[in-house]
């Protein structure tokens, strides 16, 4: 267990790619809502966009 160190450049590029792929997770669900309301496809069902 002593390998699991800030000395050791492996863990190091371990650790970058698996902060990088934790923010991409958590980003992913968010681009998702922006990209379909952006090509107005955000809508389940037409009633949706029916007012009042």
């Amino acid at each position: 267990m002593n390998q699991l160190t800030m000395e050791n450049p492996v863990f190091v590029t371990y650790m970058i790619a698996a902060a990088i792929m934790i923010l991409k997770i958590m980003g992913q669900g968010w681009m998702t809502v922006f990209r379909m309301l952006k090509s107005e496809a955000g809508l389940l069902n037409p009633e949706d966009i029916q007012l009042g």
